[in-house]
């Protein structure tokens, strides 16, 4: 049984940032970084994705309107700032300019595509299995039954930098809900010209994060997943990594001590069993500093 890394260790492991005051790089910059996934991901479309190597790899390939801190605080992803009003249940994102789809036309990443993505999540017909955490937005629940049409979703986009979302009741820590993959928008364009393939293979797949797949075989399937750093990001923080290879565990490369391939150097992440966090967490924090 495999536990969810965290959101601390992901953070840290694929998109820690430079500080702004400091005049030195960490050891840890610039490094070609060799992540071990239990499994195939089933999946790299943000709205369905359920399965641990699916959102590890979403959350180096695209980013929502908020990413988490070591503390699992939220800081400006595609969003640089937002405020609540009436009483934590309007908030309004502003969603920063230099946002960018991974594709040669450098599309713009606007408030639509969160529109978008969110009344898609929450169609019946899209089926989504981690949905539920959006029941807190007005008529979330009434568009996923289908009791209710997608535009009464409360969710609105009064233009392309400004994203204003309703809530049924108050929720003040609603924007730390927004860095989980569910809320990471879509390209409608893209998602339609795909026909069902949304997130199946690389030519169907179009991210805003910090890494794109690596080229044409980039994605070689139950084999691995090459990343590299995305030529549009222009987020807050500068992914420390130069590339990420995610090796997809078969017979062939099985691990089954994952701290000994950690200390060995056969990996540089993996994901680890429940009983042994701790002691990777050690291991970890041992080489970061």
């Amino acid at each position: 049984m495999f536990k969810k890394i965290t959101a601390a260790i992901l953070c840290l492991s694929l998109i820690l940032a430079f500080s702004a005051c400091s005049s030195k790089s960490p050891k840890n910059a610039n490094k070609k970084i060799h992540y071990q996934l239990s499994a195939e991901p089933k999946t790299l479309d943000p709205q369905i994705a359920s399965d641990s190597p699916s959102l590890t790899v979403i959350s180096a390939l695209f980013e929502g309107l908020v990413r988490l801190d070591k503390d699992n605080k939220p800081y400006p992803g595609v969003a640089e700032s937002w405020q609540s009003s009436e009483n934590d249940t309007v908030f309004t994102f502003t969603l920063r300019k230099d946002a960018k789809w991974s594709d040669k036309d450098n599309t713009p990443v606007t408030a639509n595509d969160f529109v978008f993505a969110f009344q898609r999540a929450l169609a019946p017909q899209t089926n989504s299995p981690t949905c539920s955490p959006m029941f807190c937005i007005q008529n979330a629940k009434e568009v996923n039954s289908g009791a209710a049409a997608p535009n009464q979703l409360g969710v609105t986009a009064p233009n392309a930098q400004t994203l204003v979302v309703r809530l049924k009741h108050p929720y003040p820590d609603f924007p730390s809900l927004t860095a989980s993959a569910v809320f990471m928008p879509c390209n409608q364009k893209l998602f339609e010209a795909t026909h069902g393939r949304y997130g199946l293979e690389r030519d169907y797949t179009r991210g805003n994060g910090p890494f794109v797949i690596d080229g044409k075989y980039g994605w070689d399937h139950d084999k691995y997943i090459n990343l590299v750093r995305s030529d549009t990001y222009k987020g807050q923080n500068t992914p420390l990594p130069v590339s990420v290879k995610f090796t997809i565990e078969n017979e062939d490369n099985k691990i089954t001590d994952q701290i000994s391939a950690l200390t060995a150097g056969t990996v540089d992440a993996i994901q680890i069993p429940v009983n042994r966090v701790e002691d990777a967490k050690r291991y970890y924090m041992g080489t970061l500093f």
